[in-house]
């Protein structure tokens, strides 16, 4: 077992957090037995690390070779506090030569942030406030539920379910500021981590594709504005995640231009359900549109000026850039080929098929709205399919009407 990496490890961790570098054995044996308890390694090599394992000699020949920087009193271990990051950082690449490589990856990646062993060696975690934070998006999306319900059942919109939303919106923006002027900013990149694990251990879905792409299911996968569209799974883990360093993602011309976008999308499903005959589809697609405009509002709202929420139409305009919706290019073109492969008894037996192919069409008539980009039309008629399946014709409808009526513009 590489203690001797495993403690300037350690010791490293506490050095970046500015507590005091030291360690009891007790804490280092709690560490390297989580270590050797849960890291991903096979049963062999664990068995290998644990034959013949002396935690008392290791220490002894660690304390004998690194006098200089190592101290060592009653079981209390101290690092030399003259030891600055980059010598921590030599004595580590000196003891990692000692070892198996892969096994140095793996001490690396197993305690880089680990909150079990952080609270073994005295670095809390703020989770109580993630919990807090998560807690507080769990209520605005009730907040946006209630909005959908509202539209779906054509009830009167009152100024109590408006000031309750507005409320919450200010409570998380309150939290936000405090955790952003009171933690330090290692708590706080602590506190982002932590969010980022608990987002991966959702076990997120995954689209299926008649046409196999993994790019387009890892971007689904990983864009928030997408998974609301795509996937009806809670998705306030990945929004409170994204939300810790909004300003530097989406302050930025791609994310502005991806602002105007879903603003777009949330304009087509408007149009989409804009009639007197309501169906399944159209009854989820209002419930998408507040999923959509949930995420929007949390990630553009702005921490500085109150700016309106999406439901009222107040919303910023971006000007003087240029809008590049390249973006999203490449999966526009791709979800044409493949939204031409379901045939009409998929679409109209399977619910899930029906509903995911109008989310691909709306995504593809914001496009071409957009950018009138005659591409579009050519892929969709030029298509061998275009004519063959009457309801995946009928979701490009909109489309291929809009395209003529530009055509008639022009020659007018």
């Amino acid at each position: 077992m590489p203690v001797n990496y495993t403690l300037f490890t350690i010791m490293k961790l506490l050095k970046e957090h500015n507590k005091e570098t030291v360690i009891t054995k007790v804490q280092l044996a709690k560490a390297i037995g989580e270590f050797l308890e849960e890291a991903p390694l096979s049963e062999e090599v664990k068995d290998s690390l644990i034959e013949n394992f002396d935690l008392d000699y290791e220490l002894e020949i660690i304390f004998d070779k690194y006098a200089e920087f190592l101290f060592n009193e009653d079981g209390v271990i101290t690092l030399s506090s003259y030891a600055k990051i980059g010598t921590i950082d030599s004595l580590l690449e000196n003891a990692s030569c000692e070892h198996d490589e892969n096994l140095i990856k793996v001490i690396d990646k197993f305690y880089d942030f680990n909150v079990r062993v952080y609270k073994m060696i005295g670095i809390e975690v703020e989770i109580k406030l993630y919990e807090k934070a998560a807690e507080l998006e769990k209520n605005i999306i009730k907040d946006y539920a209630n909005l959908a319900e509202i539209e779906r059942y054509k009830d009167k919109l009152t100024n109590s379910v408006l000031n309750n939303l507005k409320k919450n919106i200010i409570k998380r923006k309150f939290l936000f500021s405090q955790m952003k002027n009171n933690l330090s900013l290692q708590d706080y990149n602590n506190l982002y981590r932590y969010s980022i694990e608990r987002k991966d251990l959702l076990g997120t879905d995954t689209l299926a594709l008649k046409i196999e792409n993994e790019e387009l299911k890892l971007v689904m996968k990983e864009d928030p504005f997408l998974r609301t569209l795509f996937f009806v799974d809670d998705d306030k883990e990945f929004v409170l995640s994204e939300s810790f360093y909004k300003e530097s993602k989406y302050n930025t011309d791609e994310g502005k231009t991806k602002e105007l976008f879903y603003n777009k999308v949330i304009d087509v499903i408007n149009n989409r359900t804009n009639k007197k005959e309501y169906d399944c589809t159209d009854d989820d697609l209002i419930y998408v549109k507040y999923r959509l405009m949930y995420a929007l509002d949390m990630l553009y709202q702005d921490d500085n000026n109150f700016n309106g929420y999406l439901f009222m139409n107040n919303r910023k305009n971006y000007i003087n850039y240029n809008e590049d919706y390249s973006f999203i290019e490449k999966e526009i073109f791709y979800l044409i080929d493949e939204i031409f492969m379901y045939t009409d008894n998929e679409m109209a037996n399977n619910f899930g098929t029906d509903y995911d192919n109008t989310i691909k069409s709306i995504l593809i008539e914001t496009y071409y709205e957009l950018t009138e980009d005659e591409r579009v039309i050519a892929a969709i008629k030029h298509h061998p399919n275009y004519g063959k399946y009457h309801f995946i014709t009928v979701l490009f409808d909109n489309i291929i009407k809009k395209s003529k009526k530009k055509i008639k513009r022009k020659e007018e």
